[in-house]
């Protein structure tokens, strides 16, 4: 994908029981890949972006997740 603001659609989320330890608080999941363009750090962020109820966990690999995420967030915008 690379960066920017990115569209989508949320209509068939599920409760597909993703990996959540430690984000108690993931419901119905929409799931997405993405692959930073270099090593560096980014921002991933919904803040003022979406009409929904929002909350991120950024898993390390591709596919499933098989373990725990790296990093999540509910309600923080900073």
């Amino acid at each position: 994908m690379g960066e920017g603001l990115f569209a989508y659609d949320n209509t068939f989320a599920t409760t597909d029981g993703g990996m959540d330890a430690g984000c108690d608080f993931i419901g119905r999941d929409v799931w997405f890949g993405w692959t930073p363009p270099a090593t560096d750090t980014y921002t991933v962020t919904t803040c003022n972006l979406s009409d929904v109820d929002t909350t991120l966990a950024a898993y390390d690999g591709g596919g499933c997740p098989t373990g725990a995420p790296i990093a999540c967030n509910d309600d923080a915008c900073n």
